[in-house]
């Protein structure tokens, strides 16, 4: 192969599932790829405390003639993706983020889950 070429082949390998590799066919060079995850977070208000906005739509619904709502509490719902090595990694990332940047722990509580994404191999 000429010098200063990129070597385009490569063998796409999987090893127990867990690490996904990339095999040059040239220079026998292995990379590790990170494994793609999609977080889904939910971030509602303490339960203990007042939701203004939830009761501010309770009242409307009630106002449109829909009686049968009794509680509505109002919050958010994020959605993450992320490369990681692992489902632990990743895990481990998420609850970082909740704590640190998208959660107010005095006023809010979090709660998430953390599914793979098949790569497009």
């Amino acid at each position: 192969m000429p010098t200063g070429q990129v070597a385009l082949l490569f063998d796409w390998c999987r090893l127990g599932g867990s690490k996904t590799i990339l095999k040059s066919v040239y220079s026998k060079k292995t990379i590790f790829l990170h494994m793609k995850f999609k977080a889904e977070i939910t971030i509602m208000p303490l339960k203990a405390l007042l939701d203004p906005q939830g009761k501010a739509i309770l009242t409307s619904m009630k106002n449109i003639g829909l009686p049968e709502a009794t509680l509505v509490r109002m919050g958010k719902h994020i959605t993450m993706e992320l490369e990681t090595e692992n489902l632990e990694v990743a895990q481990e990332k998420v609850e970082t983020a909740c704590k640190k940047l998208l959660a107010n722990p005095i006023m809010e509580y979090y709660e998430f889950s953390v599914s793979r994404v098949d790569n497009d191999l």
